[in-house]
């Protein structure tokens, strides 16, 4: 494509015009835009933008090479198609982690995660309540109180003493 504004190339992309050519575009909110669009995504394996990559990714492409990606949010898409969790399962980064226990994985392991978002995320499935009611974390233990909370209502609503 001609034109010299990647803004105007974007917006041909997103219409769906030009996407053999734009997806080789040098600016990477043109194939960016070609990526969202589902265009030969199988392409992009190697694009240098995380953006393009975590867009493949979402859509469950190249997840045996993203589940290595340098970037931690192209990992946490792969963590959400449930792939790579036994390797992503001790990822340096708390929000890849936090998806991995998202996909129900490893609880038994992860409740002793140092990050107290994964394990407020093990409270939210009901794991492991008994040992986490006493979390250093605040933030854990007022997740508990919630999920109790919410039990407890349920149980007057069940019983016909909340109505």
């Amino acid at each position: 494509m001609k034109d010299s504004d990647p803004e105007i190339r974007r917006l041909v992309a997103e219409k769906g015009h030009k996407l053999d050519v734009l997806m080789n575009d040098k600016d990477a909110r043109v194939r960016e835009a070609v990526a969202l669009r589902g265009h030969k995504l199988e392409s992009f394996k190697n694009d240098e933008s995380s953006a393009v990559r975590k867009v493949a990714a979402r859509r469950g492409v190249n997840l045996e090479t993203y589940v290595n990606d340098e970037d931690k949010d192209v990992r946490a898409e792969v963590a959400k198609h449930g792939y790579g969790l036994d390797k992503l399962e001790d990822d340096p980064e708390d929000r890849v982690r936090q998806e991995v226990v998202k996909q129900g994985h490893n609880y038994e392991k992860m409740i002793n995660d140092s990050n107290w978002a994964v394990r407020a995320e093990i409270a939210r499935n009901g794991y492991g309540l008994d040992k986490l009611v006493n979390d250093k974390s605040k933030q854990v233990r007022e997740e508990i109180e919630r999920i109790e909370s919410q039990r407890n209502r349920q149980k007057r609503i069940d019983e016909g003493k909340d109505v």
